[in-house]
């Protein structure tokens, strides 16, 4: 009985680790967007947890993920965030050079950039 149990409790534990890895995995890389000059850039990456969620038709490139700002001079990522509308804010996404230079998002994720914009 003990080893029914055991077994059972591993089995399920391996179920929880699964869900928890699919959901924080993520899959793929966008197209990148560049600022006018450059420096910076900006792409995306979905979720594998909503990819494998059936969707309403015309309603594919709307999960979730996490959309990247990059800097391009130091080669890292300067800012990250979720999005639950991957494709509606990639597209409302742009580098401004508002008060020295600012990524902004349509889902209200602005973020003042390390280096001025060059126009």
């Amino acid at each position: 009985m003990r080893r029914i149990i055991k077994k059972i409790s591993i089995i399920i534990s391996i179920i929880i680790l699964i869900i928890i890895g699919l959901y924080h995995f993520r899959y793929g890389k966008s197209q990148k967007y560049f600022s006018e000059d450059g420096q910076y850039s900006f792409y995306s990456k979905r979720n594998i947890y909503d990819i494998s969620l059936i969707n309403a038709p015309g309603d594919g490139d709307t999960n979730g993920g996490t959309i990247y700002v990059f800097d391009e001079i130091e080669k890292k990522v300067i800012y990250q965030f979720e999005s639950s509308w991957l494709r509606a804010d990639m597209e409302a996404s742009g580098f401004s050079s508002y008060n020295n230079g600012a990524f902004n998002c349509k889902s209200g994720h602005w973020f003042n950039l390390p280096r001025p914009i060059k126009e």
